[in-house]
């Protein structure tokens, strides 16, 4: 609020507390109070604010330099508010709808780590947003609260709200750090044997896939996240099915010292006759299943920017899941909420890939699957992204930790450091000795204090030298998800660019234009022979023309030479299937790692979701006028 009272004294003139009223839409008492906050901040920050008696207001600047600083931070702060309310709500609204159950506002406050006035707070905007999709919030006293109406205007802003979330931030997924903890190789033993023992055949594959099913029942358990409805029809399930299910659990009831429900035991038994059951799926329908899968993971790929269609083991683990899953809601063995919570709330990015796979999986689209289902299917993709992201950290090999003194808390750090980084080698440099040290190899920096000596500020994290689990948490979050360049090799948006590669249109037809840049790009090296025709084909299947103007074609396949981005910026708005296009962003990206394919996504998705940042970029008819742009905006 402070920014926007600023910003109304910035005109040079004096202005009247009337026109502060209507321009701010604040009570007098509420200006009062703003302007004494200012003149606080003001005799440190270059600047104060003179009373005019019986006129006004007007801003003195006695230091442009620190006054200017403090508009840059204050404008920051605004916007950070802001993105924070707005976060906050789309996550309230994610546990909401996810949830089939009531969920108590303590509950969702404790979920999302912020006080339950807070959460009252935000509910009348989510109410807002509910009603906009013809939905409603139904409380109970004792109950909670829960969303209701019509499960497909559910499902449509789930996914809106999940897409929303992946674009601003990814979360932590804590059960993957559970299960790097987990020793079962005595339950994958015991497993096997009694598999033998009661003559099932099964692929090693398959048993791994009830494995990880087994570790997320126990996960579940111990976090006293429980099964609160289940449908199985047990008839369909041979006895020694459930003699194995009853056998396994009893072991692992016994082991971790906990207590597993009959719902529980109902679940992991459909889980092994599923699994069984695909074993002798027809070979010719095995690689029908197949055949689709990789198809809509291609599909997926084209519209996230991601690689799932290149990971075998996400290809095996599916195909073992999804025939399973449609024998088991085409036979009514339905299950409903074994993922609330704490869980789901972790997995809202894979969350929204799994949804995106079922709309392209006919075969499934035709089932009422629940929320559940889909929780399920969305571990496969959250192993995939978890996959990822242990590459990333295992692949930073030199890492600076400036530390004020040398100490025992030092020692413990390190070795934490050393459990996130494997493959890392550590060098401990006092702060007292950083002038000294050679910073040309390293790839981060972790200090406990602020730097301004080395050139690698944008490879610098800080830290608490405690190092809780909590700080621990947002050093990981920071590395995977940060605007951090770890290597001179990493690549970022901003490094995509290139002046040969920029064209400014007065208007055209749409694929002409895109035709045009392609030919460029294959004639400058920049892509291999064929991503022309490639680029077409992919644009007459499925249009990439998205959100106020902004369209974003690509090839099928991934066909760079060189990773780069054609630009195409259009005076005049041209149409196209009577869609509105102002810019096109031909991409073009070799094989590469998730982050930066999620980062193109994330630019195209702030871009398109801003007409005046849109107008904006279609005003840089230079290179160099574009290149400030971005600049700007990333």
């Amino acid at each position: 609020m402070n920014i926007e009272l600023l910003k109304a004294l910035q005109s040079g003139n004096i202005t009247s507390m009337e026109q502060l009223k209507e321009i701010l839409l604040f009570s007098e008492s509420k200006i009062r109070e703003l302007l004494k906050e200012l003149r606080k901040d003001g005799e440190k920050n270059g600047f104060s604010i003179v009373t005019v008696s019986k006129r006004g207001y007007f801003l003195q600047v006695s230091n442009e330099e620190v006054f200017e600083k403090y508009i840059v931070d204050q404008t920051n702060n605004f916007q950070q508010n802001m993105n924070r309310k707005n976060y906050r709500i789309s996550l309230i609204l994610f546990l909401l709808l996810q949830n089939t159950g009531y969920i108590s506002l303590d509950q969702i406050a404790e979920i999302i780590d912020v006080s339950r006035s807070t959460v009252i707070n935000d509910m009348e905007d989510v109410r807002k947003q509910l009603n906009q999709h013809h939905l409603e919030l139904d409380s109970k006293v004792h109950y909670g609260t829960k969303v209701i109406g019509n499960e497909k205007d559910i499902r449509q802003l789930l996914s809106k709200i999940s897409g929303e979330i992946v674009a601003s931030e990814f979360l932590p997924l804590e059960f993957f750090d559970f299960i790097k903890e987990l020793d079962f190789t005595a339950e994958t033993d015991y497993f096997v044997t009694l598999l033998n023992d009661y003559h099932i055949v099964m692929s090693n594959n398959a048993i791994e896939s009830i494995l990880f099913h087994i570790k997320i029942l126990v996960y579940r358990v111990m976090q006293g996240n429980y099964l609160n409805e289940i449908e199985i029809n047990r008839s369909m399930i041979d006895e020694s099915l459930y003699t194995i299910t009853k056998k396994i659990i009893s072991f692992i009831e016994k082991k971790y010292d906990i207590t597993i429900s009959d719902e529980e035991i109902d679940l992991v038994a459909s889980q092994i006759f599923g699994k069984a059951s695909s074993e002798n799926v027809p070979s010719k329908q095995k690689l029908e299943l197949e055949t689709s899968i990789k198809e809509v993971l291609n599909k997926i790929d084209q519209d996230f920017a991601t690689t799932f269609s290149q990971d075998e083991s996400l290809l095996d683990n599916l195909l073992l899941h999804i025939a399973p899953l449609i024998m088991r809601v085409s036979y009514g063995l339905t299950l409903s909420d074994p993922l609330v919570g704490f869980v789901s709330i972790q997995y809202m990015s894979a969350f929204l890939i799994a949804l995106r796979f079922i709309d392209y999986y006919d075969e499934l689209k035709n089932y009422e699957l629940s929320r559940d289902e889909i929780g399920y299917l969305a571990l496969h993709f959250a192993t995939h992204i978890e996959k990822e992201n242990q590459e990333k950290l295992q692949s930073i090999k030199t890492i600076a930790f400036i530390v004020d003194h040398m100490r025992g808390s030092t020692t413990l750090a390190k070795t934490k450091l050393h459990y996130m980084f494997p493959y890392a080698n550590i060098v401990v440099v006092p702060f007292a000795a950083i002038n000294k040290h050679s910073w040309e190899d390293v790839e981060l920096v972790i200090s406990t204090r602020p730097l301004n000596q080395i050139s690698y500020k944008n490879k610098l994290i800080l830290i608490n030298e405690s190092l809780t689990d909590k700080e621990l948490k947002k050093l990981k979050d920071k590395v995977l998800f940060g605007d951090l360049d770890y290597t001179a090799k990493t690549l970022t948006v901003k490094n995509l660019f290139y002046k040969e590669l920029f064209l400014v249109k007065e208007d055209g037809e749409y694929l002409n234009l895109i035709q045009e840049m392609c030919e460029k790009m294959v004639l400058k090296g920049y892509a291999k022979e064929g991503f022309t025709n490639s680029v077409i084909e992919r644009e007459m299947r499925f249009s990439t023309i998205y959100e106020n103007g902004i369209a974003a074609p690509h090839s099928l396949t991934q066909m760079a030479n060189i990773d780069s981005i054609g630009v195409i910026l259009l005076k005049n708005s041209i149409y196209h299937l009577g869609k509105d296009v102002r810019c096109i962003f031909v991409l073009n990206v070799q094989k590469g790692h998730l982050l930066l394919h999620q980062e193109i996504s994330d630019f195209i998705v702030r871009i398109m979701k801003d007409i005046n940042k849109v107008k904006l970029l279609q005003l840089s008819e230079t290179y160099p006028n574009f290149k400030a742009f971005i600049k700007d905006y990333i």
